[in-house]
């Protein structure tokens, strides 16, 4: 991806992002989810959270959610101290 900041939902991500602060700590999120979206303003700060779906996807991949057929996400966030 081009260098931020980032506001963004990233899509076709093959694996889930991990966060690195190297000789401190390794940050790796997993999920169901097939989108990512990435937020990095202020400069010192970022969120990277999982996102059920594209923005505007009403308009382009609608999905109907219902109480027999409900949206179910799952994440994980593993840490490592390096």
């Amino acid at each position: 991806p081009p260098p931020g900041p980032w506001d963004d939902c990233f899509t076709d991500v093959v694996s889930g992002p991990s966060l690195r602060w190297p000789g401190a700590l390794r940050v790796s999120l997993s999920s169901s989810a097939a989108h990512w979206v990435v937020y990095s303003e202020p400069e010192h700060a970022i969120c990277i959270e999982p996102q059920t779906g594209p923005p505007d996807a009403l308009n382009i991949a609608r999905e109907l959610v219902t109480s027999e057929s409900p949206l179910v996400a799952e994440a994980r966030i593993a840490w490592v101290v390096e």
